[in-house]
This record gives structure tokens, C-alpha cells and sequence, in this order.
């Protein structure tokens, strides 16, 4: 099971920096000497581009963080060995936030305020990230693949927040789609974690029992 998580962050960080380098090479544009200008980009040298991340890399969420980020570094050092984009080298400031919201705002406001980062991504969960939303937006810097499904992050639409996967509506509607209509289940219960990931969850099965006329047997 950790191995499989572990395959599955390392594939989300890959989608998340090939998102990243589609928003970095539309930031850089063909100057007058046929160089690749930056346009001005915060965090877009001549030689480098700058991202920075904020994510679990000690406490309960720490396998899953240090595997989504171990997963983006493979594939920055792979992009950075083949030339970089368009000649510039990727570097990823990665600092910890143990899962807990306060910190995750704390290094968010470092990365932007301080280390200027051109972009962020690779944050992990939903109770750190949904915090950083109000940042983001008046930063206006890219978010860019986030190791969440929550509703928050998907409506409404946030031009500088770029998703890489389902939300956990889908997610729970498919589930309970498959345990009523293929396995003939009916009495379902919901054991969920107390905080806003948790709470998407609950709110995604509990819609989609709706649909079947069904409501769950305990909370």
C-alpha cells in the first residue's frame, strides 16, 4: 500500500512540473536577439527558475509529502540534465510544514515574500493548502499541482491555481456509485478525519448518496 502511494505521488509531481514548465515557457518570450527573454518573470533568471514548495516532510502526512516531492526533484533533475527550459535550470526550495496550516502559511509567505519564487507547487493536503488561497491570489503567483481533490480548489475557478487531479466529489461519487449499483450495498457509514479534507469527503459521499435516495447509516 505505501509503495503504491508512493508510485502515485511520484506520477502527481511529474503532471505538476510538466504544468510548471508549460506556465514558465509561456512567461519567457523570443527577444529581438533571438534569446529567450524573461519578460520580467519574478523568479526567472538568465540562467534559472526559481519554484519553492511548502510540504509534509516530517509527521503523520510526512510518507506522502517526502514521496510527491522526491517524485518532482527526479524530474527536475531530468529536465535540468537534457538543457533546462529554454537554457535556464530548475531550482525547488522544498521546506517543511509537518501538515500543520500555520506553518504551511509561514513557509508560503517565505517563499513568496522573501525567496521570490517564480511559482510554487508540489503542496501537499488539504488543511495546509486551503489556507494559502488568500496568498496566492494576492501574490498573484501560479499554484500548481496540488496533492488535494477539494471542492475549494475546484470552484470557483482561480486563474492562478492549476489543478492536476479529480476532486474528491468525483472520487466519492464514484464510490458510492460502485457499491450501490455493482455491489447492490445500501447501508453505508462514514468514518471521516475532522478537518476541511475530512469535511469534503463527508460532503462528497453524502451528495452522492443523495442521488440514490439514500443517507448515511452513522457518521
Amino acid at each position: 500500500m505505501r509503495s503504491e502511494i508512493g508510485r502515485l505521488a511520484a506520477r502527481a509531481a511529474i503532471l505538476m512540473l510538466s504544468a510548471l514548465l508549460l506556465a514558465v515557457s509561456a512567461a519567457c518570450t523570443d527577444g529581438p536577439d533571438r534569446s529567450v527573454s524573461t519578460n520580467g518573470a519574478t523568479g526567472v533568471s538568465d540562467n534559472e527558475i526559481l519554484i519553492g514548495s511548502s510540504c509534509a516532510l516530517s509527521g503523520r502526512a510526512a510518507f506522502l509529502g517526502t514521496q510527491a516531492l522526491h517524485g518532482m526533484l527526479s524530474f527536475i533533475r531530468q529536465v535540468n540534465e537534457e538543457g533546462g527550459v529554454h537554457g535556464r535550470r530548475i531550482r525547488l526550495i522544498a521546506l517543511d510544514d509537518a501538515y500543520d496550516p500555520a506553518r504551511c502559511v509561514f513557509n508560503t509567505q517565505q517563499l513568496i515574500g522573501e525567496d521570490r519564487v517564480f511559482a510554487l507547487t508540489c503542496y501537499v493536503g488539504t488543511p495546509t493548502t486551503a489556507k494559502i488561497i488568500p496568498l496566492v491570489e494576492e501574490a498573484r503567483i501560479p499554484l500548481i499541482g496540488l496533492v488535494t481533490g477539494a471542492a475549494i480548489f475546484q470552484e470557483p475557478f482561480r486563474p492562478n491555481i492549476i489543478n492536476i487531479r479529480a476532486s474528491y466529489y468525483a472520487e466519492t461519487d464514484e464510490a458510492v456509485r460502485h457499491f450501490v449499483e455493482d455491489l447492490g450495498i445500501r447501508k453505508l457509514a462514514i468514518f471521516y478525519q475532522h478537518d476541511e479534507y475530512g469535511f469534503d469527503g463527508l460532503t462528497g459521499t453524502q451528495r452522492a448518496l443523495n442521488r440514490y435516495g439514500l443517507g448515511p447509516v452513522v457518521e
